[in-house]
């Protein structure tokens, strides 16, 4: 069919289109095959806006189209458009992730990963100001890509995403948690300063440069990563959680089986008849229960990737606070009611209220001492 019409595949329309670009758009990709197959070189025309064939089919996301371009015509990937932009800045900004992972996956794109277009924007640039979380976090568990890239406004990506409200803070500090990991999250203002200071050395003198460069040691956090930015799954508080959960869920299980009072012959509780020992079962069954939903979601995390899941993974860190919360309360309630179940209510010595008043002591001079440094430290 096509040897009928030989100059028809390559003759373009008033968009700058040829066959080949309509084949990629609608991804057919046994019809792109076939025109590749009778002229390779159609690959490389561009339209009015400087889009080849494998810009138009990362736009439109058809990745079958995507691999048979790169297959037959490798150099295709270093193709840009008028806007300075490879297919990955394309893939980038309308937000196709199987495109995305494609492009990165591909041997000819390796060093066109960090490539930036006239603005100086890389397709990580691109990402934090369309504000994709999804790609973000692809492209920033990426070793290869530079994150530390400046465009032309001086900004990295950091920056971007800093300033962008679309982004929940919780997405922020999972994607800012990525920068510290590779220790190389610097802020706009301290490159500026920096960057003046070396100025200065030029202009002042070496005794000015020298001083400058002490305050900059000086000013500079010794450690770029802290827990708040950090809230990932490797972080002491993550461990923390996992760890504590472990110990409640196997106390709370033991406390189950062996019940205050014991078991008559029968094997029954003595005191399940005590109002007392059922508030002890209740609260210890939901301590248990919310201590065991913790490590299920701990687990489920490591199970399902972030990147692949990033809407579940981070809702999932997000109610694992709450529940340790809960399982712990549920715990301090449990152990009341154990304690009250086995002491006698009309005692003379008052045990059982000497008990309780110990509990409340207990759990709140430690709050309360906390709070008070809390606010020493927000005074002053």
């Amino acid at each position: 069919m096509l040897d009928k019409f030989p100059t028809a595949i390559v003759e373009a329309d008033d968009y700058g289109w040829i066959p080949l670009h309509y084949a990629a758009y609608l991804g057919n990709v046994k019809v792109v095959e076939l025109f590749l197959k009778k002229n390779s070189s159609l690959a490389y025309i561009m339209d009015k806006e400087g889009m080849s064939a494998l810009h138009i089919s990362a736009k439109k996301g058809h990745v079958g189209v995507m691999r048979t371009l790169i297959r037959n015509c490798p150099e295709t990937c270093e193709l840009l458009d008028n806007k300075g932009r490879t297919a990955l800045h394309v893939a980038v900004e309308t937000g196709k992730k199987n495109a995305v992972e494609i492009l990165l996956k591909e041997l000819a794109f390796q060093d066109l990963i960090n490539e930036q277009d006239e603005e100086g924007n890389t397709p990580l640039h691109l990402a934090a100001i369309n504000g994709s979380y999804t790609i973000l976090l692809m492209l920033a568990d990426d070793r290869r890509v530079d994150k530390w890239a400046m465009n032309e406004e001086g900004m990295n990506a950091a920056d971007i995403i800093q300033l962008d409200n679309r982004l929940l803070s919780c997405e922020k500090d999972v994607l800012m948690s990525k920068w510290n990991r590779d220790n190389i999250l610097l802020s706009l203002e301290r490159v500026v300063r920096q960057t003046t200071k070396v100025q200065t050395h030029e202009t002042e003198g070496l005794e000015e440069f020298h001083e400058t460069q002490g305050m900059v040691r000086n000013t500079t956090p010794k450690d770029n990563t802290s827990p708040k930015d950090n809230p990932g799954r490797d972080t002491p508080i993550a461990k923390f959680n996992i760890t504590a959960m472990t110990i409640f869920t196997t106390v709370t299980f033991a406390a189950a089986f062996q019940v205050p009072g014991g078991y008559e012959d029968s094997g029954l509780a003595i005191l399940r008849k005590n109002k007392h020992f059922r508030t002890f079962l209740i609260f210890d069954c939901l301590a248990f229960g919310t201590s065991a939903a913790v490590m299920c979601i701990h687990f489920a995390i490591t199970i399902f990737p972030e990147v692949k899941y990033p809407r579940l993974s981070r809702y999932a860190e997000m109610l694992q606070v709450p529940l340790v919360e809960f399982s712990i309360f549920w715990m301090i309630v449990a152990f009341y009611g154990g304690v009250q179940a086995v002491l006698d209510e009309n005692d003379p010595s008052n045990l059982a209220s000497w008990a309780t008043f110990y509990l409340v002591i207990s759990i709140l001079v430690p709050l309360f001492f906390i709070f008070c440094c809390t606010m020493y430290t927000v005074k002053f």
